[in-house]
């Protein structure tokens, strides 16, 4: 039976020239892999042609930076065997239709966030300390840097959940803010506020991952509950966080995640 897609694409598949957004990007061999976003999101793969093109790249390329890509768009492929990994599914849910096999890239601006020149400095510290990708999983929940492969064998084996940032980790953060800021102050608005900007925060930092962006909503709801006592039920609240939820991403409901967390 072939799989149905409801959502499609914005762009049309014939297009040759791209301008967007850095969103991701790593470099492994003489291969750079890079997420961009314009009208939607691109991963785009190009093959460096000399050793001084590739050193080039490793230190002008920033996340939020916007570059140019020339090249081709190419439909992810379905999994040839029945029941294993697939690719064209997972990027799919993720809101990725088209793959970019690029011919040239050109960086045209610096980032100019705050937001991406936060997440810029602790990638980096990050990668000082750890090459494997592995640390930056569990810290911003970001598996671009993990092996395929090794990703896809986690997968098979059901274990990878051990690499996802789950809301576990998120109660532990709460857990440790509000130890701070009980000891500053009594003023439970400012308290709630604060965290809930924090974990807001926090949430883009993981690129809007369904496991935090269930607990942020939680929290969120349930911090103004408390803070002006509406009395709003623990079952409406979980009730109001899907209902959000799938407002702000239609395609979380295809998270395996999220399905089991509710």
């Amino acid at each position: 039976m072939a799989e149905f897609y409801p959502f499609k694409s914005k762009y049309c598949g014939d297009e040759k020239e791209f301008v967007g957004k850095i969103q991701k990007y790593t470099i492994d061999g003489n291969k750079l892999t890079v997420n961009i976003k314009e009208k939607e999101e691109l991963i785009v793969t190009y093959y460096f042609n000399t050793e001084e093109e590739k050193i080039y790249f490793s230190k002008v390329l920033n996340l939020g930076d916007k570059i140019k890509v020339t090249g081709i768009l190419e439909e992810p492929s379905n999994n040839t065997i029945p029941n294993l990994f697939n690719y064209k599914k997972y990027l799919y849910q993720n809101k990725i239709y088209y793959l970019l096999k690029a011919d040239n890239i050109i960086k045209i601006e610096n980032n100019t966030s705050i937001f991406y020149y936060i997440k810029n400095k602790i990638t980096k510290r990050i990668e000082k300390y750890d090459k494997t990708g592995y640390l930056k999983t569990f810290i911003l929940g970001d598996k671009f840097d993990l092996d395929i492969d090794n990703l896809e064998n986690y997968q098979l084996n059901g274990i990878s959940h051990l690499f996802a940032i789950s809301g576990m980790h998120v109660s532990l953060l709460i857990t440790i803010i509000m130890f701070i800021l009980n000891k500053i102050s009594y003023n439970n608005k400012f308290k709630y506020g604060l965290l809930d900007i924090i974990l807001i925060f926090y949430l883009y930092l993981t690129d809007i991952s369904a496991s935090i962006l269930r607990t942020t909503i939680m929290v969120v709801i349930s911090s103004i509950n408390k803070c002006f006592n509406l009395q709003i039920k623990a079952f409406d609240i979980m009730l109001l966080t899907l209902i959000v939820a799938i407002i702000i991403d239609p395609f979380i409901i295809y998270k395996v995640g999220f399905q089991f967390s509710f």
